[in-house]
């Protein structure tokens, strides 16, 4: 995983599940949140969706936007939002060029073996051109205490982004 903390945030353009495109350009000044994760309805992406889900109105109260990221195309991200009621968008990645420039999809270690996928960015955050860390405890890590994406009681450290005009 790429570690991009501090710098610029990589420029995207991708279609969101409600069909819109999506640039990063669009959420010049407010806080966004933009998560990656592997795969639609899968267990371990559907717990980390509806943490998201389950925190929307403190996100919504602290004015931080959440997209979600995969290679799923836009149909499956349709079906996976409204089965699990997810009230944020969900961006198509098919050629997982923003994931990998997120560094979110390449090479990794599993089980002692080389792999090629994605790999899944639990508590990061990007504000308008920088990128940071933003867990509920203010610690950096990937499986913070209290869930699976970091905000055991909503996320107090967001607020505290950097942003770029």
């Amino acid at each position: 995983m790429a570690n991009l903390e501090g710098k610029k945030a990589p420029a995207f353009t991708l279609q969101g599940n409600e069909g819109k495109t999506h640039s990063l350009d669009d959420y010049k000044g407010k806080t966004l949140v933009l998560y990656f994760y592997p795969k639609d309805d899968t267990p371990g992406c559907t717990k980390e969706a509806c943490g998201f889900r389950d925190s929307n109105a403190v996100f919504k109260k602290s004015g931080v936007v959440v997209l979600g990221v995969s290679k799923d195309g836009v149909e499956s991200h349709n079906k996976f939002a409204g089965k699990y009621k997810l009230p944020f968008t969900l961006l198509s990645d098919p050629k997982t060029e923003v994931m990998k420039k997120y560094g979110a999809f390449g090479k990794k270690m599993m089980y002692g073996q080389t792999r090629s996928g994605n790999d899944p960015l639990h508590g990061g955050h990007w504000s308008q051109g920088g990128c940071g860390q933003a867990l509920g405890d203010g610690k950096k890590g990937r499986e913070p205490p209290g869930g699976s994406f970091g905000f055991p009681e909503g996320p107090s450290r967001v607020t505290e982004s950097r942003s770029f005009g």
